[in-house]
């Protein structure tokens, strides 16, 4: 079993257990929940190293750290993906919520993501309609169209400068990069690189004229690469705070918001 709780909540579980703590796996939330992509692996790594020892389920209980803001979406998100990625296979998850410090906006998505619900709420569930848009509402930065994987990593030494770290701006030059390859790969053009400097995150937007259609949690979903490629958006998912997934049927759009203040 693995727990991810806060680190009062996880002391209290261990003493209750006793020596049964032996054989759980507890890990640090802030860890666990620093970005749903290495949750997401994390959570991935447990089953598969569960498995290869011979349990027949796995089991996982931890506390998502919803904070009551516009970043919650990107953990709702995670549920979601949560009921998708291990539909099939022997994954238990068991999500734990504070009934009286749960904003009521969220718990509709609460409910609807969770095949049960034990428990009773201090108030009414409100039902609400989620936005996962993490585009700022204003113009650009800037802008490029059809650009190379180069063109964006230029782009952002231009914008960024000596502002952040060496290691932030690799990483947010890997995330352009990785993020317009895709396009130029599996994309078609025209395709668009739209990038926002907002606060402590830079945001990124590429939307290609690709009409097959992407995996919306690309993102998230265990890493399938080899040796011809396959790891770009997965690594995505590791680097940006959040990330979001669309299609049309006529173009397809990811957006990517990747912390600058680490």
């Amino acid at each position: 079993m693995l727990i991810c709780l806060d680190e009062s909540a996880a002391a209290r579980v261990r003493s209750d257990i006793g020596v049964a703590a032996d054989s759980f796996v507890f890990t640090s939330a802030v860890t666990r929940y620093s970005n749903p992509g290495s949750s997401m692996a994390a959570l991935d790594k447990f089953l598969v190293d569960a498995m290869s020892s011979g349990a027949s389920t796995a089991w996982s209980i931890g506390s998502i750290p919803f904070a009551g803001d516009s970043r919650d979406t990107r953990w709702l998100r995670y549920e979601e993906a949560v009921n998708d990625i291990f539909a099939d296979r022997p994954l238990r998850a068991v999500c734990l919520y504070d009934a009286m410090a749960t904003p009521l906006e969220l718990r509709h998505s609460v409910v609807s993501t969770h095949n049960a619900v034990d428990g009773t709420w201090t108030g009414e569930t409100q039902e609400f309609t989620v936005s996962y848009d993490l585009a700022p509402l204003r113009l650009p930065d800037c802008v490029l169209v059809n650009p190379s994987p180069s063109d964006v990593r230029a782009a952002f030494g231009t914008l960024l400068g000596d502002s952040i770290g060496v290691d932030v701006r690799n990483d947010v030059r890997l995330v352009g990069s990785e993020l317009t390859s895709n396009a130029v790969t599996h994309g078609g053009l025209p395709y668009t690189v739209n990038i926002w400097m907002e606060g402590a995150f830079v945001v990124l937007q590429v939307r290609d004229s690709g009409a097959a259609g992407l995996d919306r949690y690309a993102d998230l979903r265990p890493c399938a690469g080899g040796a011809h490629g396959g790891f770009g958006l997965w690594t995505v998912g590791q680097l940006a705070d959040a990330v979001h997934i669309s299609t049309d049927g006529h173009s397809t759009t990811v957006t990517a918001a990747i912390p600058t203040f680490l």
